[in-house]
């Protein structure tokens, strides 16, 4: 609803009541746009109004969710508890940790043993990221109930644009709460939600109070509520750039917002102008629905359980990753012309290299044979700790076709990853595989990517 323009010319023949008639009509239209824009507490809201929705804790939460649904008598989310990688696959680090862990110090990342000499009595279970999936969907489907306009951000979190829905679902922090208790209801884990006039300022309110909070950022609350805090509290102001900052005295995300905008381009360049502009809270960038977004590459790594000091096997490892990540992007639609390899060694050296193709192709066996060239001309004989592939320089699937010059077993080879694709749809992502991969390590986090239990896709969201 926006207010309208009314312009009246005197006309002789406009009988008085006339007018009197036509200037009530724009009062009245003035005073119900003017009451949309405001909140049950009488407070002015901005013509947009964004909301950024945070699932609290949400590896932890809907593990609980998934363990009392089994008949697990505990609730994880009440108890000192954490989601851990596998230790011994080397992946032993805290994925994410209760509000009671939290208490004696247990952090996102560090490792599970270190984890444990804080918390003795911890309580670590397995990720199952296919069940992550499907709670991320769920989340999803709920938050696009209040507007049509919905961007996930990541699995566990998301941009609601609710410009113009007051009219319909009632004032920003009504809907709010009537978001939060539905997904309680309905899905049983608890959301942090900040509302705002832009994604910047909606993403610093959700973080300001948790667990289970709604909280407001307005651009005149900036000063009580976001510029006293720390500066590498502000989005996009990690340890480098807080250092400095802190450098020339800036400590406050205050002070870095009543510093000189070319004082801060010159420190830090384009991102200083960004930083800037996000301490006063500018931001212009849109809420997009990702789903109209095509993915502009695709990629895929893994840490190994054991160090690889062979070729064969970091091969048999490369062919289950390109098998599962080409799957990956036939199901987007999508071909790619450049291959890349990485390879971390036991140092944690991480060594890549990526090679143009001749054309476009989402065929498994050609870029398996690709991921084989680099890794040959990558690879010196040093113990491999960790693994990974890229696909990138992305075109639509209809943009490929055979020419004069391929293979006669190109076609064949097409023909294979259509029945593959069919058989893997109906029957998961295991059913086929090449001989190769039947060497290969065991990756559990493949099978996210099975059919209807995609990752979310994800992006920077204020591009």
């Amino acid at each position: 609803m926006q207010p309208i323009n009314c312009v009246i010319l005197y006309n002789k023949t406009f009988h008085p009541s006339v007018i009197w008639i036509i200037l009530s009509i724009y009062i009245e239209h003035l005073f119900c746009y003017y009451k949309s824009r405001m909140t049950g507490g009488g407070v002015f809201v901005p013509d947009k109004v964004i909301f950024h929705v945070d699932v609290n804790s949400a590896f932890l939460s809907w593990s609980a969710i998934k363990l009392l649904k089994e008949g697990y008598h505990t609730d994880l989310r009440e108890i000192p508890s954490a989601v851990g990688g596998d230790a011994s696959q080397r992946k032993g680090i805290i994925l994410a940790k209760s509000v009671s862990a939290k208490k004696y110090g247990v952090k996102t990342g560090e490792p599970i043993w270190e984890a444990r000499k804080k918390c003795p009595r911890l309580v670590i279970v397995p990720g199952d990221y296919d069940y992550y999936s499907k709670m991320s969907n769920r989340f999803m489907d709920v938050a696009r109930d209040f507007s049509p306009i919905c961007e996930q951000y990541s699995v566990d979190e998301c941009f609601i644009d609710y410009t113009g829905m007051e009219h319909l679902l009632g004032a920003p922090e009504d809907a709010a709460a009537a978001l939060k208790e539905r997904i309680w209801k309905e899905l049983g884990f608890t959301v942090s939600i900040g509302i705002a006039p832009n994604k910047i300022l909606a993403k610093m309110a959700s973080d300001l109070r948790k667990p289970d909070f709604i909280t407001t950022l307005y651009q005149n609350e900036l000063e009580e509520k976001m510029w006293p805090l720390s500066v590498e509290e502000l989005f996009m102001v990690g340890g480098a750039t807080k250092r400095k900052l802190n450098s020339v005295g800036i400590w406050t995300i205050g002070q870095l917002a009543k510093s000189s905008l070319p004082d801060m381009e010159h420190l830090l360049g384009v991102h200083g102008k960004g930083i800037w502009l996000y301490a006063n809270g500018i931001d212009d960038s849109p809420v997009r629905d990702v789903e109209l977004s095509a993915p502009k590459s695709f990629s895929q790594s893994a840490t190994l359980p054991k160090n690889i000091t062979t070729a064969d096997a970091a091969k048999a490892d490369l062919s289950r990753l390109c098998t599962a990540l080409a799957y990956r992007m036939r199901r987007h639609q999508m071909c790619a012309q450049v291959v890349s390899v990485y390879l971390r060694r036991d140092d944690f050296q991480g060594f890549a290299r990526q090679h143009r193709l001749a054309r476009a192709t989402d065929i498994s066996r050609e870029l398996t044979e690709a991921c084989y060239q680099l890794f040959d001309g990558l690879w010196s004989g040093f113990p491999i700790r960790a693994i990974g592939i890229g696909f990138s320089d992305l075109s639509p699937v209809e943009c490929f076709c055979l020419s004069l010059f391929d293979r006669r077993e190109t076609a064949r080879f097409i023909k294979l990853d259509e029945v593959g694709d069919s058989l893997r749809d109906r029957y998961g992502h295991k059913t086929l595989l090449p001989l190769t991969d039947l060497g290969a390590n065991r990756f559990d986090h493949l099978s996210r990517y099975a059919p209807n239990s995609d990752r979310p896709a994800t992006r920077c969201p204020f591009s």
